[in-house]
């Protein structure tokens, strides 16, 4: 019995259909090694937002200014920013005055406060530096924070108050008007930090003490 002879793909049909299988396969493994090597950090800050429910914002059109202290505005450019009701959490380019990036969080208070900061002893430069704002030495201690402000009076109950204990002496805190910014340029920008970073700013918040004055 002859069986029927079997048609053979054309090689002309065959070669090309494979070399677009490859390629296509090709750019997909470079597609996912990029993701989750070059893009990996990006990645996963996408993934946190998502999850926490934070909106990526487009710099710096859509970051109020006003949330960050005028002089500090200087030369400004917002690299990455993500926003949930009250809280902005920002990650600024390198400068001439600062040559790695600034890490920075900021709460909307519901109350207004002068010009008042803790900041790290350890450090040699701070976000609040360009401010020239008052030193309070007796307030200070050495190893942990320098107090500084416009009135003795609020940098008086800021330096007494449990916010002080509370804070990591490797963060700087600044409280100007209705604004509670929180400087961990020391700390990586990442799901985990900014997690503990946000509890950590809901805890100061709710020890803070009664906004003084700016006249006192």
């Amino acid at each position: 019995m002859i069986r029927p002879a079997i048609p053979l793909i054309s090689t002309w049909y065959f070669l090309p259909a494979m070399g677009l299988i490859l390629i296509a396969s090709t750019i997909v493994f470079i597609v996912l090694v990029r993701r989750w090597t070059v893009l990996r950090e990006q990645t996963q800050l996408s993934l946190w937002a998502r999850e926490s429910d934070h909106q990526p914002v487009c710099p710096p059109f859509d970051v109020p200014l006003s949330l960050i202290p005028p002089i500090l505005r200087q030369h400004l450019q917002i690299l990455t920013a993500f926003h949930r009701q009250r809280t902005w959490l920002l990650r600024l380019a390198p400068t001439d005055s600062s040559p790695s990036p600034r890490h920075l969080l900021v709460r909307q208070l519901p109350m207004n406060w002068p010009a008042t900061a803790l900041r790290p002893s350890i450090k040699e430069s701070g976000l609040i530096d360009p401010l020239s704002l008052r030193h309070f030495p007796a307030l200070s201690t050495p190893n942990r924070f320098g107090v500084y402000g416009v009135t003795a009076a609020a940098a008086r109950a800021l330096a007494t108050s449990p916010v002080r204990g509370l804070l990591p002496p490797d963060l700087g805190l600044l409280l100007r008007e209705d604004v509670l910014l929180l400087d961990f340029s020391a700390r990586l920008f990442d799901p985990i930090e900014l997690d503990r970073l946000i509890a950590l700013v809901d805890q100061l918040v709710s020890h803070l003490p009664v906004a003084q004055p700016a006249s006192a």
